[in-house]
C-alpha cells in the first residue's frame, strides 16, 4: 500500500465518530457532522449486476492527477446523468463557465433497475449522477473536495466488498455496506482503500437534496439508537373538565414534538396498555408521562439515551416514601425498562391500595431532593412484611424489586428539564387561572409558575434568534416584513434580496420590542453592545440560555453576540447590512396574529413580490398554554389564509405549531 495513504488510515482509525439523535433546532448543513446515513430496501444485488455486465463502459477518473506522486489508483467511472457518460469530471474541466443543463445520458438504457432507484430519491434537481467503480486493491488518495464545507453529496453504495473502506481524517471510517447510502462532507479530508479481491461499485448523487431523504434518515437514526419511545397517559379519567384536558395533553405532544420531530410517542388511556403496545413494537424502553408533563429542554431526548446507557434499572423516576406508607411511583414521568418488564411478567402499574398486604421492604437515603418523602435513592433490602398502604405504580415496582432489578431516581438533569402543571389538581380554578392570568388562593407552585411565566411573556425582548438565521426562501422581494426580533432580518440584506427600492416592515404584538428595533434602527453608533446597553427597557432583553440579570456580561449573551458575527462574516458585514438596514424604508407596525390576523394580511395589499417570517410565533411556551394546542393550531392557519386570500405567492418562513420549519409559497404551505 502507498505509505501516505497507510499512515493516512492508520491516523483515521485512531478516531471514531457515531451520531446522536440531535435537537429539533439542529441546523445540518451549518453543522460539524462528516455524514449523514440513510438507509434502502432495495434490489441492490440487480443494480450490482448491471454493473458488472456493462463494466466495460467505464472510464478512468481523476486521469489528470497520474502526474502526482500520490496519484489514485483504479478509480473509474460513468456518468448516468451529465454532459455525457464519459463526462465524470465537473463541468469546469470541460470549459463551462457555469453549470449547464444535465440530462439522462444513452447509457441509462443499460441500466434500468440503477435508473429508476434513482429517479425515486425524489430530488427537484439532478445535478452530476455518476456510479464510481473501485477495482480490488484501487485506492483514492487523500484529498478534500474544496476549502470549507462541502455538505451534499449522496454516496450510496450499490456493493461495499468486505476490506474496502472510506475514511475521513478526522472522523474514521464511515460504515458502508451495501444499499446504505451517506450524506457527506467532502470539504473534510477523505480516502478510500479496496483492500479487497472485489469490484466496488458506488453512486455519487448531486443535485438538490430532498427534505424527504433527510427526514427518512433521521427517522432511522433515532430507531438505530437505543430502541425507545415516548408514552403519553392520557389522564382522561384525571382530568375531569376536557377542556382543561386538551390543554395538558396538547401541551405534552407539544414539547415532546418540539424536542424531537421524529419521535415515537404512543398515547394510551391506561400505563399498562402503553407499555404492551411499546413492546409489541420492538423497543426496549418506554418513557411515559402523563398528560401536562412538559419536557422543556431541547436536549431532552439526547439526555434521556445518555442516562439509559449510563445506569440499569427496571424503573427509574420520582419513587416516594411517605410516612407510614408503601412506596409511590408518581405517574408524571418515569422511565420502564420493557426486556425487565417482561422479564417480570409484564405487571399492572398499580394504582393506590388502601388494603394492607405483603410488599418488599424498602430501604431509602436519608437525604431527599425535597421535602421529607423524596429520596435520593431507594433499594430492595431483601425482605417482605405487611404493608398498611400503597402508592400507585406498587404492582410495577413490588415486581422490579423482587425480580431483581433495580429502581432508581431521576438525575438532577432530568428532573429540572422537565414540568408539570398538575392538570388534575383543581382543574377548573387552574383553567379559569390560565384564562384571566391570576393566581388563586393556595394555588399549586407549578400552575403558579405557569401563570407567571405566560405575564412575563408580554414584555419579554427577544434579543437573538432562536430559530436558524438563514432566509432560505427563493427570490428577491419588493416587500419583507419581520418580527422585532433578532437579526433574521439582516440575511435579506447579506444575499441581496431586497430589491432597489424596496420596504421593510417590523411587526410584533409587543410593544416594548417594537420600541427596542425602533431604537437599533435609529442608533447613531455602529457597536451593537453599546446600543443594546444605552436601551431604556434593555433589563426585558432575554435570549436562549440567559444565565441571569447581567445583560451585556452573561456568557450566554456573548456567545450568542459571537455566533451572530460569525453568521453574517464577521463585525464589518454586519456593521455594513445595519447600515443597509438604516437606509431602508422601514414601518413599524403592533399586530397581534392570534387576535389579528385580518390586520395582519392587510399589510401584504398591493403590487410586489412579498416575504414575511412568522418565526416560532406559533410555536412558543406561553401560546400554548394559554390558548391551547387546538387554538394555536386553528390561529396559524386563520394567519395563513388570510394572507393567501391576500396573495398566495407570498414567501413564508414559519416555525409551525409542531416546531417544523417551513419555507415556500403560502399557497403551498397552507
Amino acid at each position: 500500500m502507498n505509505e501516505i495513504l497507510n499512515q493516512f488510515i492508520e491516523f483515521s482509525t485512531k478516531n471514531e465518530w457515531n451520531p446522536t439523535f440531535p435537537p429539533s433546532d439542529f441546523d445540518l448543513i451549518g453543522s460539524d457532522w462528516p455524514y449523514l446515513q440513510i438507509d434502502f430496501d432495495d434490489d441492490f444485488e440487480k443494480m450490482h449486476k448491471e454493473c458488472i455486465d456493462n463494466d466495460h463502459l467505464f472510464v478512468g477518473h481523476r486521469q489528470k492527477d497520474k502526474h502526482l506522486s500520490y496519484s489514485h489508483e483504479g478509480w473509474a467511472a460513468l456518468t448516468l446523468h451529465g454532459l455525457a457518460p464519459d463526462a465524470t469530471e465537473n463541468y469546469d474541466q470541460y470549459g463551462f463557465i457555469d453549470e449547464p443543463d444535465y440530462k439522462w445520458t444513452e447509457v441509462c438504457e443499460y441500466f434500468p433497475t440503477c435508473v429508476q432507484f434513482l429517479k425515486k430519491l425524489g430530488y427537484k434537481n439532478y445535478h452530476r449522477v455518476r456510479i464510481m467503480r473501485l477495482a480490488p486493491g484501487g485506492h483514492i488518495m487523500p484529498h478534500s473536495d474544496g476549502p470549507g464545507r462541502i455538505f451534499g453529496p449522496l454516496n450510496i453504495a450499490i456493493n461495499n466488498p468486505e476490506g474496502c473502506n472510506f475514511y475521513f481524517e478526522s472522523w474514521g471510517k464511515v460504515p458502508f455496506k451495501q444499499g446504505t447510502g451517506f450524506f457527506l462532507d467532502i470539504g473534510n479530508v477523505h480516502a478510500v482503500y479496496n483492500n479487497s479481491d472485489e469490484t466496488r461499485y458506488h453512486f455519487i448523487v448531486h443535485g438538490d437534496i430532498s427534505d424527504n431523504l433527510i427526514r427518512m434518515s433521521f427517522d432511522q437514526l433515532n430507531k438505530r439508537e437505543n430502541k425507545i419511545c415516548y408514552g403519553v397517559y392520557n389522564q382522561r379519567n384525571e382530568i375531569n373538565n376536557f377542556s382543561m384536558y386538551l390543554r395538558a395533553k396538547g401541551a405534552t405532544l407539544f414539547y415532546l414534538n418540539r424536542v424531537g420531530g421524529n419521535l415515537e410517542i404512543i398515547c394510551g388511556d391506561e400505563i399498562h396498555e402503553i407499555l404492551e403496545e411499546s413492546l409489541s413494537r420492538g423497543y426496549e424502553y418506554c418513557v411515559v408521562q402523563s398528560a401536562g408533563c412538559t419536557l422543556r429542554s431541547f436536549n431532552f431526548d439526547q439526555e434521556i439515551r445518555k442516562f439509559i446507557k449510563e445506569n440499569k434499572f427496571g424503573v427509574a423516576g420520582h419513587p416516594l416514601y411517605r410516612p407510614g406508607e408503601w412506596l409511590e411511583l408518581h405517574n408524571q414521568f418515569f422511565i420502564v425498562n420493557l426486556i425487565a418488564w417482561k422479564e417480570v411478567g409484564c405487571p399492572e402499574f398499580g394504582y393506590f391500595y388502601t388494603g394492607e398486604q405483603l410488599l418488599p421492604v424498602v430501604e431509602r437515603s436519608v437525604e431527599n431532593f425535597h421535602h421529607d418523602y423524596t429520596p435520593l435513592w431507594v433499594k430492595y433490602s431483601g425482605k417482605e412484611d405487611m404493608q398498611p398502604y400503597a402508592g400507585q405504580g406498587w404492582k410495577l415496582l413490588k415486581a422490579m424489586f423482587l425480580g431483581g432489578w433495580p429502581v432508581i431516581t431521576l438525575n438532577e438533569n432530568l428532573r429540572l428539564n422537565k414540568f408539570y402543571c398538575y392538570p388534575d389538581y383543581d382543574t377548573n380554578k387552574f383553567e379559569d387561572s390560565i384564562k384571566t392570568l391570576t393566581q388563586y388562593k393556595d394555588q399549586n407552585w407549578n400552575q403558579s409558575k405557569i401563570i407567571s411565566d405566560i405575564k412575563s411573556v408580554k414584555d419579554q425582548i427577544w434579543l437573538f434568534n432562536s430559530e436558524t438565521m438563514s432566509i432560505k426562501n427563493e427570490g428577491k422581494f419588493d416587500l419583507v416584513v419581520n418580527t422585532a426580533s433578532g437579526f433574521k432580518l439582516f440575511d435579506i440584506f447579506k444575499h441581496e434580496k431586497l430589491n432597489e427600492g424596496g420596504k421593510v416592515i417590523v411587526y410584533d404584538f409587543n410593544i416594548k420590542s417594537l420600541q427596542w428595533y425602533k431604537h437599533f434602527y435609529t442608533w447613531k453608533g455602529n457597536n451593537l453592545i453599546d446600543c443594546i446597553r444605552n436601551f431604556p427597557d434593555r433589563d426585558y432583553f432575554t435570549w436562549m440560555g440567559k444565565s441571569g440579570n447581567n445583560y451585556v456580561e452573561d456568557y450566554s449573551l456573548l456567545t450568542l453576540y459571537k455566533k451572530l458575527m460569525y453568521h453574517f462574516g464577521g463585525t464589518e458585514n454586519f456593521i455594513k447590512y445595519w447600515k443597509i438596514f438604516k437606509n431602508t424604508q422601514v414601518k413599524f407596525v403592533a399586530v397581534d396574529l392570534y387576535k389579528e390576523p385580518e390586520k395582519f394580511a392587510n399589510i401584504f395589499v398591493g403590487k410586489g413580490k412579498k416575504f414575511v417570517n412568522l418565526s416560532n410565533i406559533f410555536s412558543t411556551d406561553a401560546t400554548t398554554f394559554l390558548y391551547g394546542h387546538v387554538e394555536v393550531q386553528s390561529s396559524q392557519q386563520r394567519c395563513l389564509s388570510s394572507l393567501y386570500v391576500v396573495d398566495p405567492e407570498i414567501e413564508i418562513f414559519i416555525c409551525d405549531f409542531w416546531n417544523r420549519d417551513l419555507c415556500g409559497k403560502v399557497k403551498n404551505i397552507l
